[in-house]
């Protein structure tokens, strides 16, 4: 069986040594590592190079830049592995588990979509968290897409949509045109889920595999943009006008939209941060779209609906943007 690791590459130098070791240190060998060097103007490229000449199973992709999603997307296609695994250029994997993955997966009848398990890496304070993710796989008797998602909403429901956070047969990816979104921050929540709700086999895998470093600069969660804000309405609706679409459980639509809504919230909590013409193109947008509202997750989120309802879209922004400053504030003096 062959693996495709695909990793695209942007401003990375300080982290992509560790990330492309921690790939080539598997003693599982039969692998390609694709390396799409995304347009990136930092010293990544040379570094890229450097293990081409090194290893036959490092390939590199040049090509202009185009965003995150473009360069998974050209990955895929030039892949030529039964498998492919995502991994992030600033991320690594967390020790030798590809052979007991490879393993799993036979055992399993090599299902379309495998996820697994992974850590938080807060490189400032240089400390690793659990995801504190519930898997109640041994619930399942039918272990489709659908199945799973019935029983991680339920356990989870903030489940978090990250694309490399499993491996999936590239035949399976082909036949269902599952493509990333281009030009689209949070990307991820477009594409994840539907490869739940396309495949027909899935497991889980429990060991951890992967290790997300956090409280880096670049990073999409760390950016504040209208453009960032636009694309957390846009996510949530894509998944409220796609769902009215297809043939579902009820209660499972209400589980997923209440997922996908925390991004709608976000973009309300933050659209203070905006500068005032920017704030109000955001404010239409969140008026047009306020029937989102209508999935709450959580405390926080019902207290936004209130007050949204009470005070309009940009007094709320300004309570949360309060609470926000304050939180940060004391986390600072703590």
């Amino acid at each position: 069986m062959k693996i495709s690791i695909v990793i695209p590459i942007y401003n990375v130098e300080r982290y992509l040594t560790q990330s492309i070791d921690s790939v080539l240190g598997q003693s599982y060998s039969n692998i390609e590592v694709i390396l799409v060097n995304d347009g990136s103007p930092d010293n990544s490229p040379q570094i890229c190079k450097e293990y081409e000449k090194k290893s036959p199973l490092v390939k590199l992709i040049n090509k202009t830049n185009g965003g995150l999603s473009e360069a998974r997307n050209v990955g895929i296609m030039k892949a030529t592995g039964d498998y492919i695994m995502f991994l992030d250029a600033d991320d690594y994997w967390s020790g030798d588990f590809l052979s007991e993955l490879v393993t799993f997966i036979k055992k399993y009848q090599f299902p379309d979509y495998i996820f697994y398990n992974y850590k938080y890496y807060y490189q400032k304070k240089n400390i690793f968290k659990d995801n504190n993710i519930h898997v109640s796989k041994d619930k399942l008797k039918i272990k489709s897409g659908i199945s799973y998602l019935h029983t991680l909403l339920k356990d989870n429901k903030n489940y978090q949509w990250f694309a490399w956070a499993g491996i999936i047969k590239r035949s399976f990816l082909i036949d269902n045109q599952l493509f990333f979104e281009v030009g689209r921050d949070y990307e991820d929540v477009l594409w994840t889920p539907q490869v739940f709700l396309n495949a027909k086999s899935v497991e889980y895998f429990e060991k951890v595999v992967y290790i997300y470093r956090l409280e880096r600069e670049g990073q999409i969660t760390s950016k504040l943009t209208r453009e960032n804000l636009e694309d957390n309405i846009y996510v949530s609706n894509f998944w409220y006008e796609k769902l009215k679409q297809i043939e579902l459980n009820k209660d499972l639509k209400i589980s997923l939209m209440k997922n996908f809504a925390v991004r709608f919230f976000v973009s309300i909590w933050y659209l203070d941060f905006l500068t005032l013409n920017e704030k109000k193109e955001i404010i239409q947008e969140l008026q047009d779209k306020r029937y989102i509202l209508n999935y709450r997750n959580s405390i926080i989120s019902k207290f936004t609906k209130v007050i949204c309802e009470i005070m309009g879209f940009s007094n709320c922004s300004k309570v949360f943007k309060r609470i926000i400053q304050l939180k940060r504030t004391l986390k600072n003096v703590i």
